[in-house]
C-alpha cells in the first residue's frame, strides 16, 4: 500500500476497505479489552473488599464490637517486644462478677445486654491509645502501651466505679433489673516478663 502512494496512485477500494475492516476489528478488540479489564477491576475490588471483612471479622468480637482474644493476644505480642521508655505496658484484666447468674436468672439475650452494656463502658472510658478487647465470656481487657501503673489502676477504678453505679434494665421498661460489678485486675510489665 505505501509503495502504491508514494508512486502517486491511487489505492485500490478493496485495500482501504480491508484497512478499514482491520482498524474496525481492533477497536472492537480494545473496546472487549478494556471492559474485561473493568471486570477485573470490579473483582479485584470486591475480593479485596472481602479479604478486608475478614480481616476485620477474624479481630473483633461479634457481639461487642471490642476487638477478640485473637487480636488482643496479637496486639500483646507486639507491645511486649517493643521499645519502652520510662513507662511500660500496662494491663487491665476484668470479669464481670456472678455472670452466670445473671444469665440463668434472666436469660442469655439479657446477659448479652450486659456484655454490650459493659463494653461500652469500657470504650468510653479508655483512653485513644489503649486496646480494649473481649477476651473470654465475660472477660475483658484493655491494653495500655506506655501507661504509668498508678494511671492504669485510677483507670480500673474510674471503670469499676462507673459499671458499678450503672442499672440494667429490660429493653423497653424503666424498671431496674440488675447491678453489675466488675472484678478488675491491674498489671506493669516488667521486662522479664513475657505474654504466657
Amino acid at each position: 500500500l505505501s509503495a502504491e502512494l508514494e508512486d502517486g496512485a491511487e489505492p485500490e477500494p478493496a485495500a482501504l476497505a480491508e484497512v478499514l475492516a482491520g482498524t474496525q476489528q481492533m477497536q472492537q478488540a480494545m473496546g472487549q479489552l478494556r471492559s474485561r479489564l473493568n471486570d477485573s477491576q470490579r473483582e479485584i475490588e470486591r475480593l479485596r473488599e472481602e479479604v478486608r471483612r475478614a480481616r476485620h471479622d477474624a479481630t473483633v468480637d461479634a457481639l461487642t464490637g471490642l476487638a477478640n482474644r485473637r487480636a488482643f493476644d496479637q496486639q500483646l505480642a507486639a507491645c511486649l517486644v517493643a521499645p519502652h521508655d520510662a513507662v511500660g505496658p500496662c494491663l487491665l484484666v476484668g470479669d464481670i462478677d456472678h455472670f452466670k447468674s445473671i444469665n440463668d436468672t434472666w436469660g442469655h439475650g439479657f446477659g448479652d445486654h450486659v456484655l454490650r452494656a459493659v463494653a461500652e463502658v469500657l470504650r468510653t472510658l479508655a483512653p485513644e491509645d489503649c486496646l480494649v478487647a473481649r477476651v473470654g465470656g465475660e472477660e475483658f481487657a484493655l491494653l495500655l502501651p506506655a501507661a504509668l501503673l498508678s494511671d492504669a489502676q485510677a483507670l480500673a477504678e474510674k471503670i469499676r466505679q462507673r459499671i458499678g453505679a450503672a442499672r440494667i434494665r429490660r429493653q423497653g421498661s424503666d424498671e431496674t433489673v440488675a447491678r453489675v460489678t466488675l472484678s478488675l485486675g491491674v498489671v506493669l510489665h516488667q521486662p522479664s516478663e513475657t505474654a504466657h
